[in-house]
């Protein structure tokens, strides 16, 4: 062998390792975060490769299925909308749904499975009073950040930012009405509702603002709200002769109206935020009622909900969109739980498909409001009405 060609083979070995050497170090360069600028990259390959974990705690089944699907389909149109694009940071969004059944109970129970099992980073619902009045005083000792289209009074709120509500304050709507009706030249009214904890709220609502108007109350009833039989109560409101009647149930609705018509009662009917599923109910012996609720969806979300689901949008479907868009928008700034109850927390105005949200100093919820007609089933928008927030 020449002394050539075992100094090329030495050059070559010796070649290989320095190349390897180099090697070596720029993938220890590159995955230990640092760039070729000498700044740390904070997003690690792992983080920006898995999905962002929200959770949605609805009533999917149950007296309440109606509004726990139409948000169930509100969430996840907006959610497509997001991933379609690339998602949030290119992370996408993994919606993980529970079933409360409308049980506060079952919620309490959902609550703690999304957030101690899958860890989510912040959770979307409940969809009613009585959910949401449990879970708000959860998320404020776990910081866990909720943002949801229902209510809890204040009392029940020890951060009255979260859970972050997407629905008007009950009192608001149920004393517009009241002002509404009293300025029609109706000046008698019996009021039923029940012994739930919203619609407790809106009939006591109603009924002191109406009286605060100069009107006269003939008779105020709350029964259970499973209860199976409301004649007793029904006939004991016709006997007081009222104008009107104000049904401030969801629950009772069908039970409530269907024994007014048997009883041949002919005064005016009012109630707040009747949805397809009790206009469809009770069209054969509801001939003519009058209600509040929040004001009618944009024209671009009735048109994508509608396209997506061959349906249109009910209640409380473009609340429950504007929740999944305001969380999204905070994410974008952080998934740390914190940082999202801190941008909750500074929030007082949001533009959305359900119109101008906006937070009171006194942290109610207000929305545009509007009267609608039932009318043999159909519901028809009347006019808008003015939010009473004192």
């Amino acid at each position: 062998m020449s002394t050539h060609t075992t100094s090329t083979k030495k050059l070559f070995f010796f070649g290989m390792i320095l190349f390897i050497s180099i090697l070596g170090g720029l993938s220890f360069w590159i995955l230990s975060g640092q760039s070729f600028t000498g700044k740390v990259i904070t997003l690690s390959p792992k983080e920006s490769v898995d999905p962002i974990r929200i959770g949605a705690m609805l009533a999917l089944s149950g007296d309440a299925a109606a509004w726990g699907t139409a948000s169930q389909h509100a969430i996840d149109l907006s959610v497509n909308e997001i991933n379609k694009n690339g998602g949030i940071n290119g992370r996408q969004i993994q919606v993980i749904y529970e079933d409360t059944q409308g049980d506060p109970a079952i919620a309490v129970s959902a609550y703690h499975k999304l957030t101690s099992i899958d860890n989510v980073v912040a959770i979307i619902g409940p969809n009613s009073q009585t959910e949401a009045s449990v879970i708000a005083p959860l998320a404020a000792q776990d910081k866990v950040p909720v943002i949801t289209a229902a209510y809890a009074p204040l009392r029940d709120r020890p951060n009255p930012k979260n859970p972050f509500f997407v629905w008007v304050d009950p009192s608001i709507e149920a004393k517009a009405m009241a002002d509404y009706v009293f300025a029609q030249g109706v000046s008698r009214v019996a009021v039923i509702g029940t012994l739930d904890s919203w619609e407790k709220q809106v009939s006591t609502a109603f009924a002191e603002e109406f009286t605060a108007r100069g009107g006269t109350i003939t008779y105020t009833d709350f029964v259970t709200a499973d209860a199976t039989d409301v004649k007793t109560p029904v006939t004991k409101l016709v006997a007081t002769h009222p104008q009107a009647v104000f049904i401030g149930t969801y629950y009772q609705f069908v039970a409530v109206t269907k024994t007014l018509h048997e009883q041949q009662f002919n005064g005016k009917e009012y109630s707040l935020e009747i949805d397809e599923y009790l206009a469809g109910e009770t069209k054969t012996y509801v001939p003519e009622l009058l209600f509040a609720s929040p004001e009618s969806y944009t024209p671009s979300f009735i048109a994508d909900y509608t396209a997506a689901y061959d349906t249109a949008p009910s209640l409380p479907a473009g609340q429950m969109y504007d929740a999944t868009r305001i969380l999204t928008t905070m994410l974008r700034n952080s998934t740390d739980r914190q940082s999202i109850i801190t941008q909750l927390e500074e929030l007082h105005t949001f533009e959305g498909a359900s119109g101008t949200l906006s937070v009171t100093a006194q942290n109610q919820t207000v929305l545009p409001l509007a009267l609608y007609l039932l009318h043999n089933g159909t519901i028809t928008r009347v006019q808008g009405l003015t939010p009473v927030t004192h």
